[in-house]
């Protein structure tokens, strides 16, 4: 997707991309220890052999440090998947098919044609994007088809709906300016989508799975109340409470009124403790804005991975109603513990060194501020709990997810310090999805181990 000049190594470099993905055609003819087998050869291949025998793939930068980096990743990320998915290999393939040829197809294609810029991310085109998910999610549905030696379970239009959506999700991932390796994101954001898609258990057998029972209209007429009420308190900015209302109304459908209440409650702890001290805030030059406004961009960047949960919800159940609670919590972990450290904090060190620095540190954190944002994040895990739609046990993982994401964001932020436009922002997306991800990893650990 990147725009550049087109050049012969980094053509080559797309080729050495996308060829492995042929391997995906012979799972289903060879035994599972070969298949770990050549996961094994690929990931020697990218720490030995393609530094020493494939040099013109080789980046300057990947030279110094002789070996590549993106390679291994790609490597080690498919080899889990082919793992985690043992069982399920269709999907582990559909988003490997994803990260091999619709990341190298948009490289490649996109660096020869891509004219228009991404606005939130000049180094990506808009054609690159489309190349991405087009012909990512053709390939993810022909292998995932392949690997299941026919429609199985699924009709040829449902397994469509699940390649071209999951591609549509890694395309919008590996477009966000980098905070993370882009091959991490794509194999990260197609495994999550294609399992909340086709999950490997019955949504009945899961506590809290009847139907949300919400009602469009009424959706609509209490979040047009609530977005309303945002912008006469001055919480968020009159667009900020239009897309805002427009999430509370897909929450309220696709999961019910107990996620909207989680996510209700995060807009008033975060509206709240914005305001909290913001005159001292205000006078260090680290304020929300002039008036502590939260705007279109903030709701973005703190519900898109809501969102996101809440589309692949739709339609089903309350199978998804965890990762979606756990989301919620760590951006409001993240929100409350930031405002309340830079009103209160007293003594705010680097997560990575453990060294004092000045109030307002990107990645900076404090004993008063992260003390703050644990309890809104056990706050809005229990809500779901209070309303009987959450067994107690998994309240703890819902903390645990979010304590995990909030310090994802802190040390990422303090070790990279990302000067890139836009990059707070997907910073905060990766956080909150990190967050959702550790909630549910808990959450399958503690099954396997019972």
């Amino acid at each position: 997707m990147t725009q550049a000049s087109s050049s012969r190594p980094e053509d080559l470099r797309q080729l050495e991309h996308l060829l492995p993905i042929g391997f995906a055609f012979l799972l289903p003819y060879i035994p599972y220890w070969v298949i770990l087998a050549l996961g094994g050869l690929s990931i020697l291949h990218a720490l030995v052999f393609s530094p020493l025998l494939i040099r013109v793939t080789t980046r300057q930068e990947e030279t110094r440090q002789r070996f590549s980096p993106g390679k291994l990743y790609y490597a080690v990320g498919v080899v889990a998947l082919l793992i985690i998915f043992h069982d399920r290999l269709h999907i582990a393939v559909g988003v490997w098919a994803i990260l091999a040829v619709g990341d190298s197809a948009s490289n490649f294609l996109g660096r020869r044609w891509g004219k228009r810029q991404l606005f939130y991310n000049p180094q990506k085109t808009l054609e690159g994007f489309v190349i991405f998910w087009i012909l990512g999610g053709a390939a993810a549905w022909i292998l995932m088809w392949w690997n299941l030696s026919g429609w199985g379970a699924y009709s040829p239009a449902f397994l469509l709906l699940c390649a071209f959506l999951t591609a549509l999700l890694c395309a919008i991932g590996e477009s966000l300016p980098p905070v993370i390796d882009d091959n991490l994101a794509i194999l990260w954001i197609g495994a999550l989508s294609l399992a909340a898609l086709q999950p490997a258990y019955m949504a009945e057998d899961v506590p809290g799975s009847a139907e949300p029972h919400v009602s469009l209209f009424t959706a609509v007429i209490v979040n047009l109340a609530a977005a309303v009420a945002a912008g006469l308190l001055g919480w968020i900015s009159w667009r900020g409470s239009a897309l805002a209302a427009l999430l509370g109304v897909l929450v309220a459908v696709a999961l019910g009124w107990e996620a909207f209440a989680a996510l209700l409650m995060f807009v008033v702890l975060a509206s709240l403790s914005t305001r909290m001290g913001f005159a001292h805030k205000k006078k260090l030059k680290i304020s929300q804005g002039e008036k502590g406004q939260r705007g279109l961009v903030n709701v973005v960047a703190n519900g898109l991975v809501p969102a996101v949960i809440a589309l692949l919800a739709l339609g089903s159940d309350y199978v998804l109603l965890l990762p979606f609670v756990a989301a919620v919590s760590t951006t409001a972990l993240d929100t409350v513990s930031t405002e309340i450290g830079q009103w209160l904090g007293r003594h705010p060190i680097n997560p990575v060194s453990l060294r004092a620095v000045p109030v307002g540190t990107q990645g900076a954190i404090s004993l008063e501020g992260t003390l703050a944002g644990m309890a809104a994040a056990l706050i809005i895990g229990s809500v779901p709990f209070v309303t009987g739609s959450f067994p107690a046990i998994w309240i703890l993982p819902v903390w645990a997810g979010a304590v995990a994401g909030g310090f994802f964001e802190s040390v990422n932020a303090s070790l990279f310090r990302h000067q890139f436009k836009w990059s707070d922002e997907a910073l905060n997306i990766y956080s909150t999805l990190f967050g959702a991800t550790a909630a549910v990893c808990i959450i399958q650990a503690w099954e396997w181990a019972a």
